[in-house]
């Protein structure tokens, strides 16, 4: 994976495949304190905000399983770069622009963006966490904040899968209670927000290989459908699950659902661990998967732009009970509609003003 995460202050900034936002600004964002916490940040900074509020998206909405799903994640995305850019190390730099992870070309759990340079490896320590890069917690660490005891009971079981569910339990209870009582025992490394999850520590669970799991970019065969059906059964879906497939679709509500379901949301569960959750933002990669997300959407509304110059940008025009129409404002923030969000090159932003960006 290539790419600069930087670009200068232009009018237009564009988001490239490759490398995303520098580690060390995510992490800065995620010890920086929270000016006004979100009631269910628990950590009180400004990365347990964002991840308490896509829970909030998940558990009261708008954010998931309706239309909204792709404007309230691009709005999403925006203000998690404007809040990069608000760090002290982004002061008088170029701009941050958040980056993207194609899931259909680069799919190999050793390579990028699952490398130390980036995002670290699928997790091998004891307590199945990350080890390695910014966001990982070594083994040889784990003493700061679990008893010699506790430890042997973990490397004579194989690590913490393998001990009962109460043990799992009381050993992540151990290292949240040693971490609330020396908070500095692990300073600077990535202790996510336990908004949902009592593991304090990042997880990912890549249990099969995922170049063998994750969503394809072609369209789907015949072949592949009906091999497809045999072990669907009952819950067969009769179309293609390809990214391709899912761009050929020239309306709106039927592509946002079907991508969301069948690319979007099968990339979260093969990824496993935190992202397979509702805290998902816990792992950096989120930003990763959904900056492609919305890179995803910008390609079908070019698509479209081209071979259905008059069908709608986006449905419904009007919304009806939960779900929200073309121009209605949506949470938390109420300050943004689908309509104002469908071009990223003319965006504008209440706060920050003009939004421009594009995908290289």
């Amino acid at each position: 994976m290539t790419g600069d995460p930087l670009c200068p202050q232009e009018p237009q900034c564009p988001r490239r495949r490759g490398a995303a936002a520098s580690s060390r600004r995510h992490r800065r964002t995620e010890h920086h304190p929270s000016a006004a916490p979100h009631p269910g940040n628990t950590n009180g900074t400004v990365y347990g905000d964002f991840v308490a509020t896509h829970v909030d998206a998940m558990v009261i909405g708008p954010g998931h399983g309706s239309p909204i799903f792709l404007p309230w994640h691009r709005q999403y995305l925006i203000e998690f770069e404007q809040a990069l850019n608000r760090t002290e190390t982004a002061r008088g730099k170029p701009r941050i622009a958040l980056a993207y992870w194609d899931w259909t070309t680069d799919r190999e759990e050793n390579a990028s963006p699952w490398t130390d340079a980036w995002l670290g490896e699928n997790s091998s320590g004891l307590l199945g966490q990350v080890q390695r890069s910014r966001f990982g917690v070594p083994d040889a660490e784990l003493a700061k904040v679990l008893s010699e005891p506790t430890l042997s009971l973990l490397r004579a079981a194989g690590g913490i899968k393998k001990v009962t569910w109460e043990e799992q339990e009381a050993v992540w209870r151990e290292v949240v209670q040693n971490l609330a009582e020396r908070p500095d025992s692990l300073a600077g490394r990535w202790v996510i927000d336990r908004t949902v999850d009592s593991r304090a520590f990042l997880i990912r669970d890549f249990d099969r290989p995922l170049s063998e799991t994750l969503p394809f970019g072609r369209r789907e065969t015949d072949a592949e459908k009906q091999a497809r059906r045999k072990y669907e059964g009952e819950f067969y879906r009769d179309y293609g699950i390809g990214l391709m497939d899912m761009l050929d679709l020239p309306v709106y509500d039927v592509f946002a659902q079907r991508f969301e379901d069948d690319q979007h949301g099968a990339v979260h569960a093969e990824l496993g661990g935190a992202l397979g959750g509702m805290a998902s933002p816990n792992d950096p990669a989120f930003w990763f998967l959904h900056s492609f997300v919305d890179k995803v959407w910008a390609d079908w509304q070019a698509k479209q732009r081209r071979e259905h110059p008059d069908a709608a940008p986006y449905l419904p025009v009007q919304g009806t009970g939960d779900i929200l129409g073309y121009r209605d404002l949506f949470g938390p923030w109420k300050t943004m509609t689908a309509e104002k969000l469908i071009n990223t090159a003319e965006i504008r932003h209440p706060q920050y003003g003009l939004i421009s960006y594009t995908y290289g």
